[in-house]
């Protein structure tokens, strides 16, 4: 049932709001008032083309809206589901938009829709009646209409409507389906190909940053040996090193004690710094062991590092990403090797409706 008009820059009319009782309403005026005007509205809403003459004059677009009180179960509510719109609380806005430029839009339920809709929406919600309104009698579905009342079987074609748009549901989610099949038929191929490129390279998180780290050691192993073969002079192995003056010091200070006691109060804390010393000459010693070139070794970690920026290149930009694509083909491969199952699961629904 309409229970509202709302117009705004439609011909002569600026705006324009028509509330609309239950039961007849009547409206009148004199020649020129705008009641046909209000028909045309009614005409864009279920429809009819819509024309930028319509627009009134100075005005670059014009609006008609109409609120209708409709059935949360019945034909329409069937059809805007069809449609993909939802009916909230047994309300149905339509509202069409017209614009000098041509470019008219459609909303059902502030959701954009076609003009189409709103002609399989006009059949079920408004019957204009005119001179010529017998004319319609000889429509097709005007004709199954009337048969179907004067059968009483509303309910069954109710039924029977919903089983059809279940079974073309039905049909076009296996169109959809196969068009996938085929699509993923073509897509196997080079997703084999991406993941077996990937898995050869046998990536691991966090892998290149190590990578780097050892050829920037390799790179310039004549100088950190140099370097540490310094410290190892200034703290152990020359004459004058730390450790050297630290045991003399030593040294002394227990000479010393034979003549004074107090002189072996800070042995105890040389002979500790001596420890630490020690202790870290044995880490240095260790790294200036490993300071070799290794031109081998270089240029493994070269060849390492240009396979994984092969891959960075082609699949993401971090060792993460690479990974998280590889886990992506090879769920899609999964899919891809299920979808017969699938597929004959979806004929066997369509052939049951």
């Amino acid at each position: 049932m309409l229970r509202e008009l709302r117009i705004r820059n439609l011909a002569v009319i600026e705006e324009i709001a028509v509330p609309l009782a239950p039961g007849f309403n009547v409206l009148t005026g004199e020649t020129g008032a705008g009641k046909s005007i209000l028909v045309d509205a009614l005409l864009l809403i279920i429809g009819a083309r819509a024309q930028p003459e319509l627009i009134r004059s100075g005005e670059e677009s014009a609006v008609v809206e109409a609120l209708f009180e409709v059935e949360t179960s019945g034909p329409v509510a069937a059809l805007l589901d069809e449609a993909g719109h939802r009916l909230a609380d047994g309300q149905l806005v339509v509202k069409r938009e017209l614009s000098r430029s041509g470019r008219h839009r459609v909303f059902v339920n502030d959701s954009a829709a076609t003009v189409g809709l709103l002609e399989r929406l006009g059949d079920l919600l408004v019957e204009l009646h005119g001179q010529h309104e017998h004319q319609r009698l000889v429509e097709p579905a005007r004709q199954l209409e009337l048969l179907d009342r004067f059968a009483e079987c509303l309910t069954q074609r109710e039924q029977v409507g919903a089983l059809v748009r279940r079974w073309e549901e039905a049909r076009a989610s296996l169109a959809r389906l196969r068009e996938e099949l085929a699509e993923s038929a073509r897509q196997e191929d080079l997703y084999r190909f991406q993941l077996a490129e990937i898995d050869a390279v046998r990536l691991r998180e966090g892998e290149e940053e190590e990578l780097r780290a050892d050829r920037s050691r390799l790179q310039h192993a004549e100088r950190i040996l140099r370097g540490l073969q310094e410290v190892m002079a200034l703290l152990h192995e020359d004459d004058h090193s730390a450790a050297a003056r630290l045991s003399r010091a030593v040294a002394l200070l227990q000479s010393v004690s034979r003549l004074d006691a107090m002189a072996l109060a800070p042995v105890e804390g040389l002979e500790a710094a001596l420890v630490h010393v020690e202790d870290v000459v044995t880490g240095v010693r260790a790294l200036r062991d490993r300071a070799v070139a290794d031109p081998d070794r270089l240029a493994e970690l070269e060849s390492r590092l240009d396979a994984i920026a092969k891959l960075k290149r082609k699949y993401g930009e971090t060792e993460a990403a690479i990974l998280g694509y590889r886990e992506d083909i090879a769920a899609a491969l999964a899919r891809i090797g299920s979808q017969d199952l699938l597929l004959a699961e979806r004929e066997r629904d369509v052939q049951a409706l």
